[in-house]
């Protein structure tokens, strides 16, 4: 792997950070420059003699088109070697543009029948909220909801710390991790993973060769409240995991965490903070509106991306795959959704 190629992509995703993050997890990174900039891509066996490849971002300085994707696709099965059947495309960052409600960009929105079929299920988060960080700390309070600013002052007044932590403190960030997920009821990586993440980044001092990580950790009085890690890489900060103990919320810890973050990103040179990740709308019924609440009440830009577009390699065992594959959302987004609901 070419590792001074990739450096040049603008997301943290096409840098060797992430290619040795997600080897560690089973993946197999490969790197390829086809005259227009490098690209990464990571393959993963499914089943014995078949392998899915995913491009997370790549090439955020030219166009990706259906009929790029499946001509590359086709050709990286054939330089790699690998039994692949499918490459999941993430299109791009420059896909970003922002209005008020959710929807698909119509440039990339590749019809019925195209080569290109929208994927059952995301991937990287496609909905986010991006916050300007070029203006003073008056301007950015201005932008936030009044409640949000509110519940920053009262965690200050309240006695509420923040702190930046060493990497061996996230052990503690793991076990307040496990309780978020328990209550928010979502899937978590194990401890060892969170600690490659941290591990593999770089001093802060350093971000804009290799993306670096800081765990952020809120405290009262001797009790750990809530914890998130960041990513800096260039001149973005990425909000990329947060957890929070079920004392003391009404503290409002998780408001301080992110607004001591978000001036520590303007204060190392980034010019704008990705909450990543929210619901795509204001919707009231979706389980996750909460969390649309908390980050846009820091102000910014909605931000949606198009998604996750599949490339099948082989069709018919793309077409069995997908049938698969929506079987199984169905499974976690309404039979075991229904038995957990009966079992709380």
């Amino acid at each position: 792997m070419d590792r001074a190629v990739l450096t040049e992509s603008d997301s943290f995703l096409q840098t060797p950070f992430w290619a040795e993050v997600k080897a560690a997890e089973g993946w197999r990174p490969y790197v390829f420059d086809e005259g227009e900039g490098a690209v990464l891509l990571l393959v993963r066996t499914l089943f014995r003699g078949l392998a899915v490849g995913y491009v997370p971002f790549g090439w955020d300085r030219s166009p990706v088109t259906a009929e790029k994707a499946i001509r590359l696709s086709r050709l990286w099965k054939k330089k790699t070697g690998e039994p692949l059947f499918l490459v999941k495309w993430d299109l791009p960052l420059y896909t970003v543009f922002s209005k008020e409600e959710g929807g698909i960009d119509p440039a990339f929105d590749f019809g019925i029948g195209a080569p290109l079929k929208k994927a059952a299920a995301y991937i990287q988060p496609p909905d986010t909220v991006w916050l300007d960080l070029t203006v003073g700390d008056e301007a950015l309070l201005s932008g936030m909801h009044k409640k949000t600013k509110y519940n920053i002052r009262y965690a200050q007044k309240s006695g509420v710390t923040v702190r930046v932590a060493a990497n061996d403190e996230l052990t503690a960030w793991y076990r307040l991790y496990r309780v978020t997920a328990e209550r928010d009821k979502i899937a978590i990586h194990s401890e060892a993973y969170y600690r490659r993440v941290l591990e593999t980044g770089a001093p802060i001092e350093l971000k804009d060769e290799r993306p670096a990580l800081r765990l952020y950790l809120a405290e009262h009085e001797g009790d750990l409240l809530a914890g998130i890690i960041v990513l800096f890489y260039k001149e973005k900060a990425i909000y990329l995991y947060g957890a929070s103990s079920n004392t003391k919320r009404n503290l409002m810890p998780a408001y301080l965490l992110q607004w001591q973050a978000i001036r520590d990103a303007r204060d190392c040179g980034c010019t704008g903070y990705d909450f990543y990740g929210i619901p795509p709308t204001n919707d009231p019924n979706h389980p996750m509106h909460g969390l649309y609440r908390f980050k846009t009440g820091f102000g910014g830009a909605l931000i949606h991306r198009s998604g996750v577009y599949d490339a099948p390699v082989r069709p018919v065992v793309y077409r069995v795959f997908r049938w698969a594959e929506k079987l199984r959302g169905i499974y976690y987004r309404r039979i075991k959704k229904f038995t957990r609901n009966r079992n709380s």
